[in-house]
């Protein structure tokens, strides 16, 4: 096992994005971004916690860790739903994606799960070549690579009123600029 912790990879990933981020947007890189830099120490605090807290709890039924791993996946999907419409600070997974997006023109959900299957390739291929077995990585893991964009995709297309509190209603020459990155987010 490694001497970090869950929260500190997370941490250190975290780190990686936001230069993916930095690296795809160049100059369009937001100056508010680098706040997830505090956003990400807080969020591998909590992820520490919170494992330390429930380290105790292991669902005694298949079922219901498939409920909870679906459940787990759409209140993901929501948060991330949310923090896209706000349009405001991402979490660097979630910002590299849209930077992603923004740089390729590609639709949002589509790339997260691009994004989320290749990490859990990369997870198999470093606990294979590390461990020569496949350590901390089962079916659930897999499934939420693929739901959490998917659930993001379908939220999307109903967050419009979202969009409208946080920013107004759009007026038509709001809707004749250029591409933005939040222009990302509708799905055609």
């Amino acid at each position: 096992m490694s001497p970090l912790s869950f929260g500190t990879w997370t941490f250190i990933f975290n780190i990686l994005f936001i230069i993916g981020q930095m690296i795809l947007l160049k100059k369009e890189f937001r100056r508010i971004q680098y706040f997830q830099l505090v956003v990400i120490t807080i969020f591998g605090v909590f992820i520490d916690v919170g494992m330390y807290l429930t380290e105790f709890y292991v669902p005694d039924a298949y079922w219901k860790q498939i409920v909870e791993l679906l459940l787990g996946c759409f209140v993901l999907a929501a948060g991330i739903t949310c923090e896209l419409a706000a349009d405001l600070i991402y979490i660097p997974g979630e910002g590299f994606a849209q930077a992603f997006c923004y740089a390729k023109k590609k639709e949002f959900g589509m790339v997260k799960v691009g994004l989320d299957v290749s990490l859990v390739v990369m997870a198999l291929t470093i606990s294979f070549i590390g461990a020569r077995e496949i350590l901390g990585l089962r079916e659930g893991t897999v499934i939420a690579a693929f739901a959490v964009g998917w659930m993001i995709r379908q939220l999307l297309q109903h967050v419009e009123f979202i969009r409208n509190w946080c920013y107004g209603a759009p007026q038509p020459a709001d809707e004749a600029k250029a591409l933005t990155m939040d222009a990302q987010l509708t799905i055609k």
